[in-house]
């Protein structure tokens, strides 16, 4: 139940991990981390497997879209740049959630890439509300989404460091979670 997986989803932030809960149909599956290569699931999995909690892996894979868009030149162009924001935001957000994990980053680099994905959301969002078209209402649900997302963080953490990775991967799973919604969409 909805209550029990909050109690999870505590219990894993407060080990520095996202705590997300995700509702899957009547399933509530918490996340702890997002990962796009198989060790870096593993090793965590394995860490949490210790810590006693099960840990069974959720993978997704986006479904085939099809949109048709009457409109000029301009208006394809916003649509497919949108598109590929759309897909590029959790992979972004993965990147930097392991490089900061890494400490190949630093919060300085943190916050300067969410504030030109935030600025990147922006743009696409104004170009798609110029097209105008209920077709692309959907996309342009995600991009706002991901877009107050990220504000949020950055407006809650007006210095990152170190002790906000656990709430830098609940935003990635977040963006992540949006995504998957859209591609769900029948």
């Amino acid at each position: 139940d909805v209550t029990q997986a909050d109690t999870h989803a505590q219990k894993i932030r407060s080990m520095g991990a996202a705590g997300f809960v995700y509702q899957d149909g009547a399933i509530y599956r918490v996340f702890a981390a997002a990962y796009r290569d198989a060790e870096s699931l593993e090793k965590v999995q394995g860490q949490v497997r210790t810590d006693g909690f099960e840990a069974t892996p959720y993978i997704t894979d986006q479904n085939s879209v099809h949109i048709t868009l009457k409109g000029d030149e301009n208006a394809v162009k916003a649509l497919e740049e949108a598109i590929e924001l759309m897909n590029k935001i959790p992979i972004e957000l993965s990147s930097l959630s392991l490089a900061f994990d890494k400490e190949e980053i630093d919060e300085t680099e943190l916050e300067s890439s969410l504030k030109s994905l935030q600025k990147d959301l922006e743009q696409a969002k104004a170009a798609l509300q110029r097209i105008n078209q209920d077709s692309i209402a959907s996309i342009t649900h995600v991009l706002e989404n991901d877009e107050k997302h990220i504000s949020t963080f950055l407006q809650e953490h007006d210095s990152i460091s170190r002790t906000n990775a656990g709430e830098l991967k609940l935003l990635q799973l977040r963006c992540i979670a949006d995504y998957i919604q859209f591609f769900e969409r029948k």
